[in-house]
């Protein structure tokens, strides 16, 4: 198995989109469907609020938690819109089934409050009480607009998000390989497992960038692409291993950088500004 690699004529590089960016970004998207306005038709958090306003969401939906998401997800949307000609987007099966699990117990939560269901007995029996709040329709309702999402963000703004085990795609990543990245990678630092194997996925999958909103895991992504002290030796031996399960030469292994949802995805090099 070998990393996915872009041609020396494209020089472009690729980011891995964590579960989190794939959330903020699809709450922008419905966000902009309510108000009926472009993504790249908006540049900063006063136009979308207006824009939301004046199509009937109120003031008090768009204050604190909520408006700070919707400011993120515009300036990743922008970081990512802004770089399309540099990158290539990839993401996980797992990232997207997360943000599919989202949506829906989101859906069902929302419903409870509404029908006064107490805290105390939702957090005594999440999973049946939100399977309860479900019907059939949403769980079609939600694949439909999961599937709108995805391919306006391709085909409305030149945003397509690869799937790393889609073999149709040419990365030649393989979800057991990918197990294999990630068994290597929690065998050296303790990461939570799906988030091992979405690291593992960027790895598979080429990426020079992980992006991501999760600061604990940015934290200790960081130790292993900038490791120091004690880390260093660590990294050497966690390379040498995804070295052999990747088929490398020693020494060819980069790890991915890890940033921010706000953060300025770097140039590539070779590339302009």
């Amino acid at each position: 198995m070998t990393t996915a690699s872009a041609s020396d004529e494209d020089m472009h590089g690729a980011a891995f989109l964590d579960t989190n960016a794939l959330v903020f970004l699809f709450n922008l998207w419905e966000a902009a469907k309510v108000s009926t306005i472009r993504l790249d038709g908006v540049s900063d958090w006063p136009g979308l609020k207006q824009a939301l306003e004046t199509a009937g969401v109120s003031s008090g939906t768009l204050n604190n938690k909520n408006s700070e998401h919707l400011k993120w997800g515009l300036e990743l949307f922008h970081n990512l819109n802004t770089k399309s000609g540099s990158y290539q987007y990839l993401s996980s099966h797992v990232a997207w089934s997360e943000l599919h699990h989202v949506l829906l117990a989101d859906l069902s939560m929302e419903r409870m409050i509404l029908r006064r269901v107490p805290r105390s007995v939702r957090v005594k029996r999440p999973q049946m009480l939100f399977r309860a709040a479900l019907e059939e329709q949403d769980y079609t309702e939600l694949r439909d607009r999961l599937s709108s999402f995805r391919e306006e963000l391709k085909l409305e703004y030149g945003l397509d998000v690869i799937t790393v085990e889609d073999q149709s795609a040419g990365l030649g990543t393989d979800p057991r390989d990918i197990w294999q990245i990630a068994e290597a990678v929690w065998s050296h630092v303790l990461i939570e497992t799906l988030d091992a194997y979405l690291y593992a996925s960027a790895i598979a999958g080429g990426a020079s960038v992980f992006v991501t909103s999760d600061a604990s895991l940015r934290d200790a992504l960081q130790k292993l692409w900038q490791p120091q002290g004690n880390w260093m030796d660590l990294v050497k031996s966690l390379k040498v291993a995804l070295e052999e399960v990747l088929s490398l030469e020693k020494g060819a292994l980069e790890l991915p950088q890890p940033i921010g949802l706000r953060d300025p995805l770097p140039t590539v090099p070779g590339n302009s500004p």
